[in-house]
């Protein structure tokens, strides 16, 4: 018969108590969980718990990312987890897994001895947690609900295995328990910030995202800045949207917008907006027209790329038009009380919009302005003049340029 609890750890729920106050204490001392999580580890070893694996996870609010956990482990420390989304969730470790089981039953915990082959065959874990030394596994969830609560599931879920020959016994469990519910409320509000920096990320862009949780929250409080503008749109948008049922249109300006997008992103450019096929972005390098310019050929280089792997499912394809001006903008909050908009305003942006509407007139895939020409000396041998060019709302007609194919 296993030995008890308190053969091992005579004032085993007692120390766990201490260890809570101690946790309590220094909560706010670790920027990251998984450096918590060590040190729960530690502390529960030196209680005379031994052990062999610590691990805690959550849900989030996150567009790819369905949750994030840590594993702690004495022989490779704490590591960090990330699971993405998936179609489906039906697939066998997640089907026989307890964290599952008492999600669905709505039990707030297991107790599993990983040496009954019965239960090994139920929950596979145990079996690999056994082939660690592992004798005994304990799993707490618990479904956060009111003013923390991220997701409409958000579940967190912590779990302790030890290597010891005994059982836990209950008054250690709730000690246990006690050690989990601060790890949730510590995973919880790292899940939090997290997930506002990413969506304020996502629906502002980076720079744009930064500047908010720096502070600038106020109505109105904009910056001027004098950037590189661009604006694409997608060719024949319209009649791709007459012929097609809305899920494909949706599918391809998520295809598009992916791919240009992230050619801009890995080019320095900041996306500000999407408007339906369109995407404004700004370059504020002192290098910017150089890198909008290379940001234009690599993505007509992976527009074309896309427009072969989508050809080959039998998906529309399109191309893609873009105009690049050179300009003082403000950069900043719009809108009103409720509802604002941290986007870039000003002549220029105008002026951008207008030369992207002369792209299907003059046959060009990209138009630059003679502000962006003047920006870009050392591309000038690229460039080649389209003539001269009255803009709507622009006092004077405007020099346009294209690029040289030869160049």
């Amino acid at each position: 018969m296993a030995e008890a609890i308190s053969d091992c750890c005579p004032d085993c729920a007692g120390q766990l108590l201490e260890l809570c106050d101690e946790l309590l204490a220094r909560a706010s001392d670790f920027p990251d969980p998984g450096e918590f999580i060590g040190l729960v580890a530690a502390r529960l070893t030196e209680i005379g718990l031994p052990i062999l694996r610590l691990a805690a996870g959550g849900d989030l609010l996150h567009p790819t990312i369905e949750g994030m956990g840590w594993r702690w482990r004495p022989s490779t420390g704490v590591e960090s987890l990330m699971m993405e989304r998936r179609e489906s969730w039906d697939v066998e470790e997640w089907i026989k897994s307890p964290i599952r089981h008492l999600i669905e039953t709505g039990e707030p915990s297991i107790q599993l001895p990983t040496g009954d082959d019965e239960l090994a065959a139920r929950f596979p874990i145990l079996a690999d947690l056994r082939q660690e030394g592992v004798t005994e596994y304990l799993l707490f969830t618990e479904r956060v609900r009111g003013a923390l609560r991220i997701t409409s599931d958000n579940d967190v879920w912590v779990s302790f295995a030890h290597g010891g020959g005994f059982r836990i016994d209950a008054a250690t469990a709730k000690g246990l328990k006690r050690v989990a519910t601060i790890l949730v409320l510590i995973i919880q509000a790292h899940a939090a910030l997290f997930t506002v920096r990413t969506l304020l990320g996502v629906y502002l862009g980076d720079d744009a995202a930064q500047k908010v949780l720096d502070g600038n929250v106020l109505r109105g409080r904009a910056d001027p800045i004098s950037a590189v503008i661009w604006y694409s749109d997608l060719a024949d948008f319209t009649k791709i949207t007459d012929e097609k049922p809305p899920k494909g249109v949706l599918a391809l300006l998520n295809d598009y917008a992916a791919t240009i997008s992230d050619e801009l992103a890995r080019h320095g450019g900041n996306v500000l907006k999407f408007t339906g096929d369109g995407i404004l972005a700004v370059f504020q390098q002192d290098d910017g027209a150089a890198r909008a310019l290379a940001a234009v050929d690599d993505t007509r280089r992976v527009v074309t790329e896309l427009n072969e792997r989508r050809a080959q499912r039998g998906a529309p394809t399109t191309s893609v038009y873009v105009a690049l001006h050179h300009g003082e903008l403000l950069y900043g909050n719009f809108g009103s009380t409720t509802r604002m908009d941290f986007t870039v305003l000003g002549q220029a942006v105008n002026q951008v919009a207008r030369i992207a509407a002369l792209s299907r007139s003059l046959d060009q895939p990209v138009i630059l302005s003679e502000a962006f020409a003047e920006a870009a000396p050392s591309e000038r041998h690229r460039l080649v003049s389209l003539g001269r060019y009255a803009l709507r709302g622009v006092t004077r007609p405007q020099n346009l340029f294209t690029l040289d194919p030869t160049a």
